[in-house]
Formats: C-alpha cells, structure tokens, sequence
C-alpha cells in the first residue's frame, strides 16, 4: 500500500525482488481480486535482476573471496574468523 497525491491509497503486487505491478480498484472488490489473481499468474512477470550470488554478482565476489586461499591464509588471529560462520 502507498499513499499518494490527494490522501490516494494505491495497491501494488511484488514478487520477491521484481517489479511492482499496480493493482486496480478498492481493495477487496472483484476489480482489485481480479487483478491481484492476474498478477499472481502472470508467468512473465520480471521476478528479480540476477539470482542471488549469480555470476556477476557482489554476493559471487564475496563468496569466491571467502572460499580463496589468499582468504583462508589470513587465519583467526586476523580477526576475520566471524565472517566464515
């Protein structure tokens, strides 16, 4: 729910990590149901940019950091060890 120009309430449906889709209609009519379910089945709807740690991703970076040598060398006296658990 977001509030707009004028005291408007706008719905929205969002799945995960992709877009927003505006939903038409008061909430809880049969515009505003039907819109919902059309949003929930809609197959080709933008579910997110990259899968979470992808290839190209920051998360990837960090993990193949986290599991090189150069990482593993550090050892525990650097202070690093609480970011591996």
């Amino acid at each position: 729910m977001t509030k707009v120009k004028h005291g408007k309430v706008r719905y929205y449906f969002r799945r995960s990590r992709g877009t927003r889709v505006p939903l038409a209609g008061e909430l809880g009519s049969v515009e505003f149901l039907a819109a919902y379910q059309n949003a929930l089945n809609n197959g080709s709807m933008k579910v997110g940019v990259a899968c979470r740690g992808g290839k190209g991703t920051f998360d990837h970076l960090v993990k193949d950091y986290f599991a090189s040598p150069d990482f593993l060398r550090l050892g525990l006296a650097s202070g690093i060890a609480k970011f591996t658990k």
